[in-house]
């Protein structure tokens, strides 16, 4: 570095535009989004002037650090920092651009070229940003994502929208409080209209709350309930297939005779005949099968009733009693398909020879 600088003390020497610190390269600036076209223009200039302003290099491209015609170590500085500033903004930009503004001396008139090429006009900008407020929309896509895109259009009206310099005086303040809690107002309205119509209820509540909520808020609401309907959704499904499956085997061993589900068609009252015990016994014409007279080529102490799928025997006395309890059962319910009822089907299945 020239003498010039090296006699300033240091805190100058840092604060100087011409300074370049040791780990300052070609590559040490790089933005997140490279300039593609005037769709990106904007927020990629302020990306640029933040990181230019990080290393104190604004005023190479607007032009308010000159080269020295007198010193020449001083202008070599200045050529040093101006290529540097230049090799950053080539590092920024898309290929055909850099090879468009390759041979530009300074990184001024790079900067100028590239406003005139890719700036467009207040008015158009504006119309599209608006345009783009209503035009964006949730689309099944998740709250973070939806409000993200809200936000960087909402940011570059910002941008666009300067207001003039003026001196605040307390009235004045009070209406800029005013004019921004109604900016605030018709950004929570533009966000909750693009929302998808699962979050209809939601909505609603947000727009009865007094005051209303801050735009940044009303995400923050939405996120979680975006959250709790994601951890409990799958456990919703899980148990509406289990549900759907006790169903089908429901239908499956429905009676088509009499439409109780609790046996089959071929063991059906209506079908075989009601036991002995049972009122409607009477009224079929005593069509039950008596499970309890005596059975042929069959001693008087063996079994009266077997169990197709066991070994399970009752002897007389057993099933008496049994069907005592059963009938009983029977009447103390309410109607045929109480527990009483279900529970003699469910006997008959057993007793009830095919």
């Amino acid at each position: 570095m020239s003498d010039a600088i090296n006699n300033q003390n240091a805190p100058a020497v840092f604060q100087n535009p011409l300074y370049l610190h040791p780990s300052d390269g070609p590559s040490s600036l790089t933005v997140q989004e490279k300039l593609v076209g005037s769709q990106n223009y904007r927020a990629w200039r302020r990306a640029i002037e933040i990181g230019l302003s990080t290393k104190r290099k604004l005023g190479f491209i607007r032009g308010t650090v000159t080269r020295s015609t007198t010193d020449p170590n001083m202008a070599e500085l200045w050529d040093t920092c101006n290529n540097m500033v230049i090799c950053w903004i080539l590092g920024s930009v898309s290929e055909s651009i850099a090879r468009s503004i390759m041979f530009v001396d300074t990184a001024s008139a790079i900067w100028s070229q590239l406003e005139k090429r890719f700036a467009l006009s207040d008015g158009s900008r504006k119309y599209k940003l608006n345009k783009d407020c209503y035009a964006i929309s949730q689309s099944g896509g998740s709250i973070s994502e939806y409000f993200t895109k809200m936000k960087c259009v909402w940011e570059e009206l910002d941008n666009v929208n300067v207001l003039p310099t003026i001196t605040v005086t307390p009235e004045i303040t009070v209406f800029l409080n005013a004019l921004n809690q109604q900016k605030e107002e018709h950004r929570l309205f533009q966000f909750l209209n693009g929302l998808d119509e699962q979050y209809g209820n939601l909505r609603t509540q947000l727009l009865l709350m007094v005051p209303l909520p801050s735009v940044e808020n009303a995400c923050s609401m939405l996120q979680q309930e975006e959250s709790q309907r994601v951890l409990f959704g799958s456990a919703s499904i899980e148990s509406t297939a289990l549900f759907s499956k006790g169903n089908v085997r429901d239908v499956k061993d429905k009676c088509g005779i009499c439409g109780f589900k609790w046996h089959p068609p071929e063991r059906c009252w209506e079908k075989v005949g009601y036991p002995a015990w049972h009122p409607k016994s009477k009224m079929n014409g005593n069509r039950a099968v008596r499970q309890n007279g005596p059975i042929k080529n069959q001693a008087p102490n063996k079994t009266v009733a077997h169990v197709e799928t066991g070994n399970v025997s009752f002897t007389p006395q057993q099933f008496e009693q049994l069907l005592r309890s059963v009938q009983q059962m029977r009447m103390e319910s309410d109607s045929e398909d109480g527990f009483g009822h279900l529970f003699a089907a469910d006997l008959a299945m057993f007793l009830i020879p095919n």
